[in-house]
């Protein structure tokens, strides 16, 4: 598997016309007849005269075959969550209306992630990058034209990418899940006899809570892959159990670096007590590096390879040439060191020769929820317009053990004479921010805890916020 993402493609629909590209909702296309349903997307006017296209985020059939266009016909897409308000969404198109149509070219997609000055960053891939990642896939857990799996996921989150490599990359089914009946997704594993689960892992603990991961209840699979967010042993041991047969993996991901870029296979031998075997595996490993990646540890003083723990940077084909329009951005995530262009992820680590790469926390305010990459300072940059106020701080509550975080929690100080207005505040920003962005709580504190260099303390906040609530 070697070329663009068009070639591969092209080369499935010849080898694989008649078998099964998309069931969605029980209506069946072909690879062949999705082929046809993109053909004709492409000769219409808005697709052949625009340098991208925007997908509005309702997964219709048409939007899985305007992806299939896309890719097949060299134009980028660029994906709008439903979750996103028309302020974010005009930010977003904003960013992208005056560009130069040479900067689209061969690019697979446009992804709009957080960002920490509260406007949206643009992360661009090419299509030799998807292809790269197709390759790194293929050689993980060797999909085929027998494997069936779920597309779960919102376009606008990159683990949907995932979804449709692995399955029109290597003319496997890929079985449609709608939003809202995505915590029954242990269901359709078991109605549609699924291979291979790809999923979040606050997916598979939500399974578990309503019931749905009985022991043996998923001898379908075949594998089951973890990514966006930490992997706790407990998961992954409740998981293990309904999936008898399914090698079990763990990946590290990031926008940047298309999708993924390491992998981690579970021991199940390691699974049969009830606490971890070995403090790695309390959150499991990230392993080691996609074929085609390279990753090391760097020391906060780049560059300088650190010792012990540093922070994940990667290089290689996988990784974007930089976010969209932000020299300012790209000078801070990517240097050069020894000859390569490397990205800098803000996840910390460690390096066994047992586990490869174990996660450590974070070297900044980004943080992982729901699967989302979430930059702390844009929902802040959001309550100080709601809060009308610059003293505002957004903490991470409740922080498991394992460090995988449950929720989020805004804090506002504010003068006396103001009155405190949760309702409104939080209903400004469901204007501005995708549901899964706005605090489940917004607390007034009399006083902002500050540093000597006066500023916003987080610890001190996040200390605080511990002791005057109970839950989120």
């Amino acid at each position: 598997m070697a070329g663009s993402l068009s070639l591969i493609l092209k080369s499935v629909l010849a080898d694989k016309p008649n078998l099964v590209a998309l069931d969605y909702q029980g209506q069946v296309l072909t690879y062949t007849q999705l082929y046809q349903l993109a053909l004709g997307i492409s000769k219409k006017h808005e697709f052949d005269s625009k340098s991208y296209i925007v997908l509005n985020g309702d997964r219709s059939i048409e939007e899985y075959a305007t992806i299939y266009a896309c890719w097949l016909f060299s134009k980028p897409y660029i994906p709008l969550n439903p979750k996103f308000s028309d302020i974010r969404k005009a930010e977003i198109l904003s960013q992208v209306f005056d560009l130069e149509p040479k900067v689209f070219d061969d690019l697979a997609y446009i992804i709009f992630t957080s960002g920490t000055t509260g406007k949206p960053k643009g992360v661009p891939i090419h299509q030799s990058q998807i292809a790269q990642y197709a390759l790194a896939m293929q050689k993980n857990i060797a999909p085929n034209s027998s494997d069936s799996l779920l597309q779960i996921h919102d376009f606008s989150f990159d683990y949907s990418v995932m979804e449709l490599v692995v399955a029109w990359t290597n003319g496997a089914k890929l079985i449609h899940v709608p939003t809202d009946k995505a915590v029954m997704t242990p269901r359709y594993v078991q109605d549609h006899e699924i291979t291979l689960w790809m999923s979040v892992p606050s997916l598979a603990s939500m399974g578990h809570k309503l019931g749905l991961l009985s022991e043996n209840s998923l001898p379908s699979l075949r594998v089951a892959i973890f990514s966006g967010e930490a992997l706790n042993y407990e998961t992954i041991r409740n998981f293990s159990k309904a999936a008898p047969n399914a090698k079990l993996l763990n990946l590290h991901g990031i926008t940047e670096a298309t999708v993924t870029d390491t992998y981690f296979e579970i021991e199940r031998n390691l699974l049969g007590n009830e606490a971890p075997p070995h403090p790695a595996y309390q959150v499991i490993p990230m392993g080691w590096p996609h074929y085609g990646v390279e990753i090391d540890l760097f020391d906060p003083e780049l560059p300088k390879i650190a010792n012990g723990v540093g922070e994940l940077c990667i290089s290689g084909k996988q990784v974007t040439v930089g976010y969209l329009n932000n020299p300012e951005l790209n000078s801070q995530r990517f240097f050069e060191f020894e000859g390569k262009r490397w990205l800098r992820t803000g996840d910390l680590a460690t390096f066994t020769q047992q586990y490869g790469y174990c996660y450590r926390g974070r070297a900044d305010r980004q943080i992982k929820l729901k699967g989302y990459r979430i930059e702390l300072q844009d929902i802040e940059s959001a309550l100080r317009n709601a809060a009308k106020t610059d003293l505002v701080c957004v903490v991470p509550y409740p922080v498991l053990n394992d460090g995988s975080i449950e929720g989020l929690v805004g804090v506002v100080s504010i003068g006396a004479s103001v009155e405190f207005d949760f309702d409104l505040i939080k209903k400004t920003l469901l204007e501005i921010l995708p549901s899964y962005m706005v605090p489940s709580h917004i607390l007034s504190i009399d006083e902002m805890p500050l540093s000597v260099n006066g500023k916003v303390d987080f610890k001190v906040v996040q200390e605080w916020v511990k002791s005057h609530i109970s839950s989120p």
